[in-house]
């Protein structure tokens, strides 16, 4: 495990977590004799790590002798994500490819379908009828749901304007980007956002700052629709 990632559990859970990725699974006895800690020790660090949930329990092996098989535990997905991965660079490094090759409208085709079942999620949460329009506020309370369920972290304000310095409109500010290997490759996923949350709004936002490395937040400004 690298550095960056065991740095995110204390030292004992690292090792107990460790020893359960190689191993498939382990009992508390074989993490004992494992890691030279004691039955103590073992049980109390596996009872953190199954409540962050990162391990779960195993089916139990085939017991050696009559009686009820000892209890063992596995790594979660969950558990997995601790461990390092490179799957967000091979990802760039693919959207790049086909970039660089003329496949830009499989990489559209693609990020448009994510963005259609996001937008009937929204149309479900909704609840809209044919021909309906919705108030601004059910609406912007359908979008917060469904990007909260895509892990952007929205944050959705209405604006009230303040003369001169500030025009009435809606603020949307999402606190986190999902896609981030997505996005170091290519500006599709963006502007398809943009374009849901324009129809979400109901107007054209007039200011856009995408995430950067200093400022990790992107925000989208519309006037107040009329």
């Amino acid at each position: 495990m690298s550095r960056r990632n065991s740095g995110l559990l204390p030292e004992t859970r690292t090792r107990i977590l460790s020893t359960l990725k190689r191993r498939g699974q382990a009992t508390v006895d074989d993490l004992v004799r494992a890691l030279d800690l004691s039955k103590t020790a073992v049980r109390a660090q596996l009872l953190r790590l199954e409540e962050q949930g990162l391990i779960a329990r195993a089916a139990p092996p085939e017991p050696a002798a009559p009686g009820r098989p000892p209890l063992a535990f596995k790594v979660t997905g969950k558990g997995d994500t601790v461990f390092p991965s490179d799957d967000g660079a091979l990802l760039t490094r693919l959207l790049r490819f086909l970039s660089d090759n003329g496949e830009t409208r499989i990489m559209e085709e693609f990020f448009a379908e994510l963005w259609r079942e996001r937008e009937a999620e929204y149309e479900r949460k909704l609840g809209r009828r044919k021909g309906q329009r919705e108030p601004l506020a059910s609406r912007l309370a359908a979008a917060r749901q469904v990007l909260a369920a895509g892990n952007f972290m929205p944050q959705i304000e209405r604006v009230k304007s303040t003369g001169a310095d500030r025009e009435a409109g809606v603020c949307i500010r999402e606190c986190h980007c999902p896609l981030p290997a997505a996005v170091r490759a290519t500006r599709i996923p963006c502007r398809l956002e943009a374009e849901f949350l324009e129809r979400v709004v109901g107007t054209a936002p007039n200011r856009i700052r995408y995430t950067t490395p200093r400022d990790p937040v992107c925000t989208f400004e519309f006037p107040e629709p009329h």
